[in-house]
C-alpha cells in the first residue's frame, strides 16, 4: 500500500490496434480512477473545490513510450487512489474509445512527504536562481469566470499555494500577501508556449503548452518558498482541472552560483 502524501506513480501504457491517445485522454482515464476507487470517497471529492490528487497522460519521446502519472496530496488519497491504481490489472478498458489498454511497465517515481519537502526546500543549505517550468498537457486558469491561456506567475502561485495551504500536514503559508510577495521577488526569463486547446466533453477549453522560465531575485526566503512551491507543482500540476488531465507540470531548477 502507498502511503506517503506526495507521491507519484507511473503507469506505461500500450494500446491494442492502431487507436492513439492524446492529452485529452487524461478524461477518460479519470473515468478509470473513478469507476475503480470507493463510490463513497469519490462522493466525497465532488465536494470539495480542490482534489487531492492530479493526473495526466503524456508521450515520453526519449523512451517512445506513452505514460499515465498519477500524484496524491495526502495519505488519504494515496491510500483510497493511488493504491489501487498500481494494482490495476494487466489490461483494462477505455470503454469510451472501445479499445483494451495494457500495462507495460509500472513505476513509483516519487514517496516523500510535506516535512521532508519543507525541511529540504526552506531549511536546506541550496537556494535556486532559476525555476524552469515545463507544461506538458495544457494549462489554464479560471479567473472571473473566464479561462486565461497566459502563465501569469501569480496565478502558477496562487494555484500551488491554495492546494499546499489545504493539503500540507507541515508548513503552511498563509500570509494573506504572500503570492504578492513572491510574483515581487521574480522574473520572468525566458518562455517558449503555443495555444494548445484540451478537448472535454464536446468543448475545447482554450489552454496553452511550453516551457516558461522564472528567474529569483536575491531575497532568500522568497526564493525558497518559490522553490519548494514549484517543486510541488509536480504533484499538485499547475491551473484548472488537474484531475481531469490538465495542467501536467515538470520541473527544472538552477542552483544560485
Amino acid at each position: 500500500m502507498l502511503t506517503k502524501p506526495l507521491t507519484t506513480i507511473e503507469l506505461t501504457l500500450k494500446l491494442q490496434g492502431q487507436t492513439k491517445l492524446t492529452q485529452s485522454a487524461g478524461s477518460l482515464l479519470h473515468g478509470v480512477i473513478m469507476e475503480l476507487i470507493d463510490p463513497a470517497y469519490a462522493a466525497q471529492m465532488h465536494t470539495e473545490a480542490l482534489r487531492p490528487y492530479s493526473q495526466y497522460v503524456y508521450f515520453d519521446k526519449k523512451n517512445q513510450a506513452l505514460k499515465w502519472r498519477i500524484s496524491s496530496l495526502s495519505v488519504e488519497a494515496a491510500e483510497k487512489i493511488l493504491t489501487p491504481m498500481w494494482n490495476l490489472p494487466g489490461t483494462f478498458r477505455l470503454k469510451q474509445k472501445n479499445v483494451t489498454v495494457e500495462i507495460a511497465a509500472r513505476d513509483i517515481v516519487t514517496e516523500t512527504d510535506y516535512d521532508t519537502v519543507t525541511s529540504t526546500y526552506l531549511g536546506g543549505s541550496d537556494t535556486y536562481r532559476k525555476l524552469h517550468f515545463h507544461f506538458l498537457t495544457s494549462t489554464s486558469f479560471k479567473c472571473g469566470g473566464t479561462y486565461v491561456i497566459y502563465p501569469d506567475a501569480g496565478l502558477i502561485y496562487q494555484s500551488l499555494l491554495q492546494h499546499w495551504n489545504l493539503f500540507s500536514d507541515s508548513e503552511v503559508i498563509d500570509a494573506p500577501d504572500a503570492v504578492q510577495e513572491l510574483v515581487k521577488n521574480l522574473f520572468v526569463g525566458t518562455y517558449e508556449l503555443r495555444l494548445h486547446p484540451f478537448a472535454l466533453e464536446k468543448t475545447r477549453i482554450q489552454a496553452f503548452r511550453g516551457t516558461y522560465t522564472l528567474i529569483l531575485k536575491s531575497n532568500i526566503v522568497m526564493r525558497r518558498i518559490a522553490a519548494m512551491l514549484a517543486y510541488y507543482a509536480q504533484f499538485a500540476g499547475v491551473g484548472a482541472k488537474t484531475a481531469l488531465g490538465m495542467g501536467g507540470t515538470q520541473v527544472g531548477m538552477e542552483e544560485w552560483k
